[in-house]
């Protein structure tokens, strides 16, 4: 198994309570960080492994993107000057449903993968369509990566309706399940376009992740009258009187749709 001892300026390990490390070294075995320590001590105890200088680098644990729409990337910059709910359905929702498949949603997400790496983030929380396009992404840039099977109640180029988003998140689930990169999530959207009864179906599926992803907080803009620039046409609907008096996670949690116990 390969070895390679990293040489860098500093060391930052996050560990509670240690300074940055300085003319310290990293022993990476294999696929995992085998040891840190002095710089001397470990050139002296492994001499035979790969050495990589990195005289006036800072080495820190990697970054975690803890809410991506990866494939999006290339839509940056599209509308972005516009209240949520006007981006959504009259520019991005459109845009998506031209122009969202499975090779779109990889490409994207492989240009998402190589950015998130070269700036230092190893792990991303996807949450988008195509999960199996994700995932192969994810695996053949070497990120690590949780994907989501993403649930929203109306349809769009990748699925139908929302029994038609879960069994193919599950599908995806199953396909890709045991991938050592991979972690999986349930992600309906949000609490204005996934209605408590799909909710509901997420928490009782029976192949459902461990974990959820999703936009609690993201509700129409209050300066805008609560919906974004008046009452938007389509997909948004208007919360029952209980759920309009609850915050999103209490709604959540009424219906124990974020994983708790049952």
């Amino acid at each position: 198994m390969s070895q390679t001892l990293l040489l860098p300026r500093w060391i930052l390990t996050m560990k509670p309570g240690e300074d940055t490390l300085e003319h310290h070294a990293l022993l990476i075995d294999g696929e995992r960080i085998a040891a840190v320590g002095p710089r001397e001590a470990l050139l002296a105890q492994y001499p035979q492994a790969e050495r990589v200088e990195l005289p006036e680098q800072i080495l820190i644990p990697g970054l975690i993107n803890g809410h991506a729409h990866s494939a999006m990337t290339l839509l940056r910059g599209v509308a972005d000057d516009v209240p949520l709910m006007d981006w959504l359905q009259n520019h991005i929702w459109p845009l998506e449903k031209k122009w969202v498949s499975e090779a779109w949603t990889y490409l994207g997400s492989r240009l998402a993968a190589a950015e998130g790496l070269r700036s230092g983030t190893t792990y991303i929380n996807d949450m988008y369509f195509f999960p199996t396009a994700i995932a192969r992404a994810a695996v053949d840039t070497g990120v690590r990566a949780a994907v989501s099977m993403n649930v929203i109640d109306f349809p769009t180029g990748y699925a139908s309706g929302p029994d038609d988003y879960i069994a193919k998140g599950v599908a995806a689930y199953e396909q890709y399940k045991g991938e050592k990169l991979l972690d999986w999530t349930s992600a309906p959207h949000a609490p204005y376009t996934v209605s408590d009864e799909t909710f509901i179906k997420l928490r009782d599926q029976a192949a459902r992740p461990g974990r959820e992803a999703r936009h609690p907080d993201a509700l129409p803009h209050p300066r805008d009258g609560g919906r974004g620039g008046g009452r938007p046409q389509g997909p948004w609907r208007a919360p029952d009187r209980a759920a309009r008096q609850a915050r999103p996670l209490q709604r959540a949690h009424d219906r124990r749709a974020h994983g708790a116990p049952r």
